[in-house]
Formats: structure tokens, sequence, C-alpha cells
């Protein structure tokens, strides 16, 4: 049920959820988390409502039938919540899906824009924004090791548009992996030069892609590991598939680029940055 205040907010709301009743028909099973899927402690404790991001654009009929984003709807499906673990202080979704709803989520109702649209002002602003993380995570490494000087393997999960591989392919060799079918398909017309390098699909399940490409010196995650329906199979992946001397960077902060900033500027030093990063 959606209860807005402004009228037309409300029937545009509920007029774009309707177009996906089908997806809330068919992700009604689920499997409830009775243990802490780390540590397997059964002491938990309801902290809040799992929220679910519902980005969408749609015509706005007022406004010269103009195009607007729509990407601060939430909604709570099978009124989930978020468990805290007493045990080992881990929250996580009480509920668990079968892997083809973690897809079909994160292209149909996580994210339903087509940047294939997006005019020049709002495709630089997409550029921009991207690129900005990739050179956080990029230059934290080349600190210590000097990654561009090298002849690395680069695979990025969850690449986005491309923007981040397409910066790094003159240094390393880039590989993708991206769970948003509209970005795949930007990515496979803008950049096809290294199209058949991106995988469109879950982490996962990307095995035969994985098995083909693998011995990778670098692995960046970005804010997927919390996305992926068992981190320990996910751990044994991406051990498998790492050189001995690779680099993972898991960020699951919203905050990365801040925290690099500073830094860099003196004002957050090397023990807090390894406290963020642990």
């Amino acid at each position: 049920e959606v209860f807005i205040e402004d009228q037309d907010l409300n029937e545009i709301i509920i007029k774009n959820f309707e177009k996906q009743r089908n997806f809330f028909e068919n992700n009604s099973n689920y499997k409830k988390n009775n243990q802490c899927i780390i540590c397997e402690n059964s002491n938990l404790k309801e902290v809040a409502k799992q929220f679910k991001h519902f980005f969408f654009s749609d015509v706005v009929s007022n406004q010269n039938n103009s195009l607007k984003y729509y990407n601060d709807v939430k909604y709570c499906l099978n009124n989930e919540n978020l468990l805290f673990c007493h045990n080992c202080g881990l929250v996580f979704s009480e509920f668990t899906y079968p892997y083809q709803f973690y897809l079909e989520y994160l292209t149909n109702l996580y994210d339903q824009t087509d940047p294939i649209s997006y005019d020049k002002n709002l495709l630089k602003i997409d550029e921009e924004w991207a690129l900005e993380k990739h050179f956080a995570r990029i230059n934290f490494l080349d600190k210590f090791d000097k990654i561009l000087d090298k002849d690395l393997k680069l695979l990025e999960i969850s690449s986005y548009r491309g923007w981040g591989l397409n910066n790094s392919k003159s240094k390393m060799k880039v590989y993708g992996i991206e769970a948003h079918k509209q970005s795949v398909d930007f990515n496979k017309i803008h950049f096809p030069d290294f199209a058949d390098k991106v995988d469109y699909n879950l982490f996962e399940l990307s095995n035969e892609f994985l098995n083909k490409n693998k011995n990778f010196d670098i692995i960046l995650i970005s804010q997927a590991f919390r996305l992926m329906r068992d981190p320990f199979l996910s751990i044994k992946m991406l051990n498998e598939i790492l050189n001995d001397d690779g680099y993972i960077i898991i960020d699951e902060s919203l905050f990365l680029d801040t925290i690099i900033e500073e830094y860099f500027d003196g004002t957050t030093n090397l023990n807090d940055l390894n406290k963020i990063f642990s």
C-alpha cells in the first residue's frame, strides 16, 4: 500500500509498482533465516524493516512530457526485517530469496533507468560519479604497490556502465561482472573493444565466465558484497580466481571517496583506514 499526501506523486508510484506486479507475485517464496548467516547463532533481534530501492523514470505531463527520475522511493517486500546477531554483531536480511530474484530485482526494480537514453548532461554526471569512486580504489592500491606500472589483470564486480574499466583498459587487462542489464547493454555499445569481457550476471552465477578468465591480480567489489546470497560461497570463489599476490577491495561504504580524500589530506591516518577495511 502507498500513502503519500501528494496525490499526483502517489498515482505515479502506484502506476509504476503495478507495472512490476508479476515480479512481486513471483517472488513470494523465500527462506526465513532463523540463524546468523555467518556464525549460525540463534540469538537474533529485529532492528528495523528491510527497505529496498525502487528507482524508475516516468513522463511528467504538466512539464511538457519531460522525463523525470524517481530515485528515493523505497518499499518493504513481504514485511521483511533486518536482523542483528547478538553473538557476532552482523546485521543481515531476514529472508533469503532464490538467485533469480536478485538478478531480476537489480534490473527491474533497483534501477529501471536506461543510460542509453540519457542526455549529454546526465551522462556526464553519471561518468564523473563512477570515475570518482573508481579512482579512489585504484589510487589507494597504487600508492602502496604502484599497480599502474605493471601489466595486471583487473576484475570489477558491479562494473556499472563500464566507465572505470574503460579508464583502466590502457594500463590493465579489464574484465567486469554486472547484474544490471541496461548497464551491460550500454557498455557493449559505448565500449565495444572489451564488450566480451563483461558478463551480465550475479557474481555467484558467473562460473563459466570466471573459469574462462580467472587468475586476476586485482578484484574490485563495488557495494555488491552485501547483495551476495551466500558470503562463504562468494569468498571461496574469490579465493579461486585471485592470484596469490593479488588484491581484493570490498567497498561497502557509501562514504569511501570522502574517507580516501581525508587519508591523503592527512586528516585520517593509516590506522583509521585499516579499521575501515578490516
